[in-house]
């Protein structure tokens, strides 16, 4: 933004509407890269919207920056010229619609890459483990090794146990690379049955009921998008192994993801594991790759 000596890198003028301003700091700009931004780009006006306090949109507003965007917001912005997304997805508008008005809309793909591959090796080491398990019995004040011992059959090592990735972009490929060093096999779902040497197996969308048949973790990295939503079927979780983990690490909720007959009624949470029929719900903060 600003060269190594702090100096201005443009003069254009435009008016920004953004919407990370909220009060968490995932979602908030943080005070010193404001301040950059100010002294590089010191004609830009960036303007809170769409949180609390705030104005919904900005009529002369010519980029929205932010996650919260919605066919109204755009509507009712008349010289939007340029949408930026925080995160990797773009599902929140219409493609056809804002392409008709010749909006350009980029996104933030691989700023969390590394955190997300992260991420899926502590789910897949926790419930190798059986840290869940642990957890469970600590909550009901019975952990001990006598009631740990009812799980160890479920106890295993990643060592031979197959990963089959679905969608294998960025965060795909690094995952599944994370996998082959610990000697994991690797499986990968794309659009297209493309050979890559990260994999042994690949297959496309339709193949997918295939695809998880032998699979011990199943990482779920698909944008939502009409290919994709609800791709989860109850069909698909009937043809995985009844030992076999599913992962969701999209930054849409499971629920938009699945297509199962009886849904539970709890709030759904990123990071949550199809365990033996059951969904685990994990509070964790929701990436927005």
């Amino acid at each position: 933004m600003t060269n190594k000596d702090n100096a201005v890198i443009s003069n254009k003028k435009a008016v920004i509407a953004c919407d990370l301003f909220l009060s968490l700091r995932l979602y908030h700009l943080p005070e010193w890269l404001q301040e950059r931004l100010k002294i590089a780009f010191p004609n830009v006006e960036i303007i809170p919207v769409n949180i609390p306090n705030s104005p919904q949109v900005v009529e002369d507003a010519t980029v929205y920056w932010g996650n919260r965007i919605t066919s109204g917001i755009i509507d009712s912005m008349p010289e939007l010229e340029w949408i930026h997304f925080g995160s990797v997805g773009v599902n929140r508008v219409n493609v056809e619609e804002v392409s008709k008005r010749n909006i350009l809309i980029t996104c933030s793909k691989g700023i969390v890459a590394s955190s997300m591959v992260a991420s899926a090796l502590a789910f897949m080491t926790s419930l190798a483990r059986g840290l869940h398990f642990n957890q469970t019995l600590r909550n009901d004040k019975n952990m001990n090794r006598d009631s740990f011992d009812a799980y160890f059959d479920q106890i295993h090592e990643l060592s031979g146990e197959r990963c089959l990735i679905v969608g294998l972009g960025d965060v795909g490929r690094r995952l599944a690379r994370v996998c082959q060093a610990l000697e994991m096999k690797v499986s990968a779902i794309g659009r297209t049955a493309i050979g890559s040497d990260l994999v042994d197996n690949h297959y496309t969308l339709d193949q997918i009921s295939i695809a998880v048949s032998d699979a011990d973790y199943v990482f779920n990295l698909l944008p939502l998008t009409v290919d994709t939503e609800r791709i989860f079927s109850q069909n698909v979780f009937e043809h995985m192994k009844s030992s076999a983990f599913f992962i969701n690490m999209d930054i849409e909720p499971l629920e938009l993801c699945l297509n199962l007959q009886e849904q539970e009624e709890d709030d759904i949470f990123i990071g949550q594991i199809w365990d033996k029929g059951r969904l685990i719900h994990l509070p964790l903060i929701q990436f927005k790759s």
